[in-house]
């Protein structure tokens, strides 16, 4: 009977091996010829070395020289006939359609019955037979233990085969635009795992945003996220994220999920949940969707974006700060109430200035959006950062942003800066502005809502959303409004309803400075009705202002174009309006005192919530280089005759002007150069000096 035995033990571990080898291709844990061979293999001398184990169990506890024990186990392991219909292909009637859905699992129940049937038929044919010496059972255990070995050793190998079937996660990621948001993302295959390296810091979450690839042939409306964080323990999150059409998806692994110590993040995606018990055996199909035909390689996995993981601090007390900026091209400060402008004009604007330092004599650096935008971002002069007139940049490598900054403080950042306006791009992206931004959306929508549809309203909501979103955690937000300085929206807007009343382009300007100023105060409102009022600090300015007087419009190195509101809302500090001389470059400065990061690397702002800074306000423009200088005494414009970086001067140096700002009411008119030429030859020095100091980077690698 031994050789039976032995002859019924191989097909019918076999049969299991094949058996395991077709439940594991349903699951997709088969890749291709060689993984099917390790899972059968496996599987055949697991059982194989299961049945030799019961049979020296029963020699130790009741050997037999009995053959009906031999003649039991034939008849136990024939019960893997029960696989044969699903090996062979042939289909069950089943009588109910969900039968036929758990087939693989009903054909097991039934081997499983029957095998068990027959083994304790096995252990009562034992008891009944001639008793036998117990060390009968050391060659069955050897059997057992030699192919416990093997069957571990091709297990082994079939789950080394799924991993390096598997596509892995790309290491590096490339910039994605998703409707209007861009963003910095992988392309993540289905079943993929990003193993990610973190840095340990109490109370944070992580931060994912997925999205479809915008040339994808088939969209995914969910996908279904599984992270595994690692520290001294091991946290697991799994979640649902229906994507979007027109932007991307977040989803925020909760800091109850992130270990204290967390250093390792585990991230990957799939179509459909995952069953619980892969989940906790951590098994991974490397097949998805269709399975492949016979014993080919796999399909091409699916692919979604994802953004991240980005670490981010949770909003634990009232420090640091959450940060705010808006600034609005084309809104000189005359024309704001707190400043002196009609007070009607800008009702929303003037509240916020009295809950908060407003400085009257605040000044942009040059009158342009994007030199002026970049200034703010980096606390350096035009002459620094390389943005002015026809040059955009680009930023040195070694100038940090503030958003850069404000990012490596694990902030949250988004930009919203409007500068894709149809022949007057400016702050798009790739053009330096996105640095350090995780979303950065440089849509301007004049055009798309209908024709009387402020464009800047779409900004506003977005920047809303955006908030709202990220009100546990800290955020610093930069939003850009450039209808005001739209002149064909705001002639349109602008037209009053009133036929008597001057369709001039003041009043346009006026009525539609009005309507924007009640929707930057609806925005102040939101974060100021929010808990995030005790937390969030709000600075709203101007990146320049317009000039309507003598005919045409024009931006140059005028009081209307230069002089420029600035508000800063800090939370528990009061209002109060100051007269000191402050510039765009010194508002970076503040910034990062109340994030907490320490000063901006070589930056020309100064923080000045605790005085007056002292020093002049410098604005340039032009080629050659027209600079403005404004001080608490002086305001004097001076063409410097260079070529701005390229320190070649094409003519000579030249005063233009010369004003006292205590002469009399219409000091920015009076020309004084005659009376004050001592003032003028000083002047004409510090500001040669100044040039001297920004061209001596020109050359400077990155430029």
């Amino acid at each position: 009977m031994l050789p039976l035995y032995f002859i019924a033990l191989a097909i019918s571990s076999g049969l299991a091996g094949l058996f395991a080898r077709h439940v594991a291709a349903g699951f997709g844990f088969v890749a291709g010829f060689q993984t099917g061979v390790y899972v059968a293999a496996g599987a055949a001398a697991a059982f194989a070395a299961l049945q030799f184990l019961y049979m020296a169990g029963l020699r130790l506890l009741q050997p037999s020289r009995s053959a009906g024990p031999y003649l039991t186990e034939i008849l136990s392991q024939a019960a893997t006939l029960a696989f044969a219909p699903v090996l062979l292909g042939v289909e069950i009637p089943w009588p109910a359609e969900e039968m036929a859905r758990f087939e693989p699992l009903i054909l097991l129940g039934a081997f499983g019955a029957l095998h068990v049937v027959f083994k304790l038929a096995t252990f009562f044919a034992s008891l009944q037979g001639e008793t036998a010496p117990r060390y009968g059972s050391l060659p069955w255990l050897g059997a057992a233990a030699a192919l416990g070995w093997v069957s571990f050793s091709c297990l082994a190998q079939w789950l080394a085969g799924i991993e390096s079937a598997r596509q892995p996660a790309p290491e590096t990621g490339a910039d994605y635009r998703v409707g209007g948001e861009f963003a910095r993302a992988r392309e993540m295959p289905e079943g993929a795992t990003l193993d990610w390296e973190m840095a340990p810091f109490p109370e944070q979450t992580v931060t994912l945003r997925w999205a479809n690839a915008p040339e994808a042939e088939t969209k995914r409306s969910t996908v279904y996220v599984s992270a595994t964080l690692s520290g001294a323990e091991t946290k697991s999150f799994a979640t649902s994220v229906r994507l979007k059409e027109d932007g991307w998806a977040e989803v925020r692994i909760p800091a109850e999920y992130v270990p204290r110590d967390a250093n390792r993040v585990r991230v990957r995606w799939t179509r459909a949940k995952e069953p619980t018990w892969q989940r906790l055996l951590g098994l991974h199909p490397v097949v998805y969707g269709e399975l492949p035909s016979g014993d080919g390689p796999p399909p091409a996995p699916a692919t979604v974006l994802m953004s991240g993981p980005y670490q981010h601090a949770l909003r634990a007390d009232s420090t640091p700060l959450n940060v705010v900026i808006v600034s609005i091209d084309g809104l000189a400060a005359a024309q704001t109430g707190f400043i002196g402008g009609a007070k009607e004009t800008t009702p929303s604007l003037d509240r916020l200035a009295q809950a908060s330092l407003s400085f009257i004599n605040a000044y942009t650096p040059a009158p342009e959006a994007a030199a002026a935008n970049m200034t703010l971002m980096t606390g350096l002069g035009p002459l620094r950062h390389g943005y002015l007139g026809e040059r955009m940049g680009p930023l040195a490598a070694e100038r940090s942003t503030l958003a850069e900054v404000l990012q490596s403080a694990h902030y949250t950042t988004a930009a919203f800066t409007e500068g894709e306006l149809a022949g007057r791009e400016d702050l798009v992206f790739g053009s330096g502005f996105e640095r350090g931004f995780e979303l950065f959306d440089p849509s301007y929508a004049r055009g798309t809502d209908g024709a009387d549809a402020p464009p800047s309203q779409s900004t506003l909501d977005g920047a809303r959303e955006w908030i709202g979103r990220h009100a546990d955690i800290r955020f610093f937000l930069f939003v850009r409004l450039r209808e005001l300085a739209d002149e064909a929206f705001r002639e349109r807007a602008g037209a009053g309803p009133d036929p008597q009343v001057p369709a001039t382009p003041y009043a346009h300007h006026a009525r539609a400075l009005t309507n924007l100023d009640g929707r930057v105060g609806s925005l102040v409102k939101y974060i100021r009705d929010m808990d995030t009022r005790k937390n969030t600090c709000i600075v709203v300015t101007s990146s320049h202002g317009l000039d309507f007087s003598g005919g045409p419009m024009n931006a140059g190195l005028d009081e209307s174009a230069l002089h420029v509101p600035l508000i800063v809302f800090v939370p528990g500090q009061d209002g109060a309006a100051r007269g000191d001389i402050v510039g765009l470059e010194d508002v970076a400065a503040v910034i990062a005192r109340l994030a907490g990061t320490g000063p901006l690397e070589r930056a020309d702002g100064r923080d000045f919530l605790n005085g007056s800074l002292g020093k002049p306000a410098i604005s340039v423009q032009g080629n050659p280089l027209l600079v403005s200088m404004r001080s608490d005494l002086w305001r004097f414009t001076w063409q410097s005759g260079t070529v701005p970086f390229e320190g070649g001067s094409v003519q000579a140096a030249e005063a233009i002007g010369l004003s006292r700002v205590s002469d009399r009411d219409d000091w920015p008119t009076t020309n004084s150069m005659l009376r004050h030429p001592e003032v003028v030859s000083r002047l004409e020095r510090e500001l040669g000096a100044y040039i001297a100091r920004a061209a001596a980077e020109w050359g400077s690698p990155g430029r």
